[in-house]
């Protein structure tokens, strides 16, 4: 297959068959959506700032950013209504910017009145203006299912549009949409794409490019590859990397085996909270592979597997594995791996070894 960058030669996104790309882009809607904010008010404040400031390389084109600067201050401290009057005077003059702000403001940031008709008006004077952010944002607030006029194709169109400024957060959407469309000109050209968001620093492109490269998904077969980049998304701090490194090395796959490493990289994912990462971990210290045997430890990991997984398969495997090891402990042992569970979920325990 070929090596070329997706922004040469390659068969365009929109040429993807119109039927599995809707699907795919309900899908992402859908992931998009998922998960509260922990300080809601104040990540959407900060968001604001940076989606605005991600703009200011542009040469002023109005000589606002007087209005700008005192907008931010105004943000910062709380006063959006101050700020939002002067993104419209900004955007009354001609500014690109403000318009994006604007939009972000009307798709309900900072719990201001949600107007999407607005907003989109808004994100498309700024994504017209070749702001890669609007762009971007443009094209997931037309993946909304919530949004009126909802347009697929168009935010397609977008996203592509942000992609080719290198934003590696459109850059790893599209990838999704194109990669999930499943036909073979779509996945090399999803790979293509995913593989530029990685470079771009993107966390889980990163990982996410390890997985088609350890499955020869829309590029050929390479799992050494596939270990390079899964090493370099975990030491940053991605917990599916981790736990895929953990098992790369546990399994030999890229490597030459290690289940001394495995370990270490599994309890990195297990630490973060990744439910498969507890259990694999509860079995290496049960049967004493790359860690030395320790049913209390096995035991401790089951529980905190068990608490995390919330039933399904894996909180059924966790409870399994729970009832094995307790049938074997006594009533101290067993009261001192629920204290070291206590302990584990408390989160990372400093950095693992590459």
């Amino acid at each position: 297959m070929s090596d070329a960058s997706p922004r040469m030669d390659r068969p365009s996104a929109r040429c993807v068959a119109a039927g599995s790309l809707v699907l795919g882009l309900c899908a992402l809607a859908a992931c998009a959506a998922d998960g509260p904010a922990a300080n809601p008010d104040r990540e959407q404040r900060d968001e604001l700032v940076r989606a605005r400031r991600s703009a200011s390389l542009l040469e002023d084109p109005v000589g606002e950013d007087g209005l700008f600067a005192e907008a931010d201050a105004l943000l910062e401290a709380g006063e959006v209504s101050g700020a939002r009057e002067l993104y419209e005077r900004a955007a009354a003059a001609g500014d690109p910017r403000a318009e994006l702000a604007l939009g972000l403001l009307d798709e309900g940031a900072l719990g201001e009145p949600r107007d999407l008709e607005a907003a989109i008006g808004h994100l498309e004077a700024a994504a017209d203006a070749g702001l890669a952010e609007a762009q971007y944002r443009l094209g997931l607030l037309l993946l909304d299912a919530g949004t009126p006029g909802r347009d697929a194709a168009a935010a397609l169109r977008w996203l592509e549009a942000a992609a080719r400024q290198d934003d590696p957060r459109a850059q790893y959407a599209l990838a999704q949409l194109l990669l999930r469309a499943g036909d073979g000109a779509s996945l090399e050209v999803g790979a293509a794409w995913m593989r530029s968001a990685a470079e771009g620093g993107l966390l889980e492109a990163q990982h996410q490019l390890g997985l088609l490269l350890a499955r020869g998904r829309g590029v050929e077969r390479d799992e050494a590859e596939a270990v390079r980049w899964w090493t370099r998304a975990a030491t940053a701090g991605s917990r599916d990397a981790a736990h895929d490194l953990g098992l790369a090395w546990l399994q030999g796959r890229g490597v030459l085996a290690d289940p001394t490493r495995a370990a270490v990289w599994m309890e990195r994912a297990a630490r973060a909270g990744d439910p498969r990462a507890c259990l694999r971990l509860a079995a290496m210290h049960e049967q004493g592979v790359g860690v030395a045997r320790d049913p209390v430890r096995a035991l401790a990991w089951y529980l905190v597997g068990e608490e995390r997984a919330a039933g399904g398969p894996l909180g059924r495997d966790a409870r399994v594995g729970r009832l094995r090891v307790e049938g074997g402990l006594d009533a101290a042992q067993r009261e001192a791996a629920r204290e070291a569970a206590a302990g584990l979920r408390q989160g990372p325990s400093g950095d693992a070894g590459a």
